[in-house]
């Protein structure tokens, strides 16, 4: 029996590229609220229903337990070039907007196996992002290959240096 892409099954890893489903989207943005601090969250659930990429990981119960949602790089550029004066405007790139993976789920693998199917989908474009120094993000995102451009200290006013990364 051939498994439809958008019905995720345990333990799966599934690429939408238009909408996410009401579900999925309600089980992100508890996500957001558990991970992330509440001035990394502004008008966030509008930006992840009419994203351009999202990668979600299933767990076993059937639920998004992580994701990668980017963006058009251009896009984030008119956004945070005035937060991120370094920022260049690439044009032809995918930026990563968030990662994130259940706080209880941590270090199971999801991280590199949501990484390795957002670099198939990307393909030969390159990947740029801001990311958390505090919580590893950066360094997991050096493990797959993202090279370290500059640091953003007090992101978005939270206290929190964020790097700028970019894979090639």
């Amino acid at each position: 029996m051939e498994q439809n892409p958008d019905k995720p099954t345990k333990a799966n890893i599934v690429t939408k590229v238009s909408s996410l489903t009401d579900e999925e989207l309600r089980q992100i943005m508890e996500m957001e609220r558990e991970l992330f601090p509440e001035g990394l969250q502004d008008n966030y659930e509008k930006e992840i229903k009419d994203g351009r990429i999202a990668v979600l990981a299933y767990g076993p119960e059937g639920k998004v337990v992580g994701y990668i949602f980017s963006i058009p790089h251009h896009e984030a550029y008119a956004r945070l070039k005035d937060y991120d004066l370094k920022m260049p405007e690439a044009h032809d790139a995918h930026y990563i907007e968030s990662i994130a993976i259940r706080k209880d789920l941590q270090g199971r693998g999801y991280f590199s196996k949501l990484m390795k199917k957002f670099l198939e989908v990307a393909g030969d474009r390159a990947i740029t992002m801001h990311a958390r120094v505090y919580n590893n993000c950066s360094a997991g995102m050096k493990k797959h290959g993202a090279e370290h451009k500059h640091t953003v200290s007090n992101w978005f006013e939270t206290g929190e240096d964020f790097d700028y990364l970019v894979i090639e």
